[in-house]
């Protein structure tokens, strides 16, 4: 078990990342197969583009997405946005 500050015990292999962007930088991040996605934004407004989506997603703070087909996620915000990205077995 890894823990976090006094937060955060992950109990199984994860991954975790903790991103905070400027307006217009765009961040992809892309699953192994097998891999499970969970996108929790924090707050802002984010554009997502999924893989093999048609129509572009928008988050905002308190929203999230789970990804079990879709591997490929490519962001974009259209404000300060801060979100939490975990890679799940």
């Amino acid at each position: 078990m890894k823990t976090f500050g006094q937060f955060l015990s992950l109990l199984l292999r994860a991954r975790w990342i903790n991103a905070i962007t400027e307006l217009g930088l765009r961040c992809a991040h892309t699953l192994a197969p097998g891999r499970f996605g969970w996108l929790q934004l924090l707050e802002g407004v984010v554009e997502v583009d999924a893989e093999e989506e048609v129509t572009t997603l928008e988050l905002r703070g308190g929203d999230a997405l789970q990804l079990s087909t879709v591997c490929h996620l490519t962001l974009r915000p259209t404000t300060v946005a801060a979100w939490l990205w975990f890679d799940l077995p």
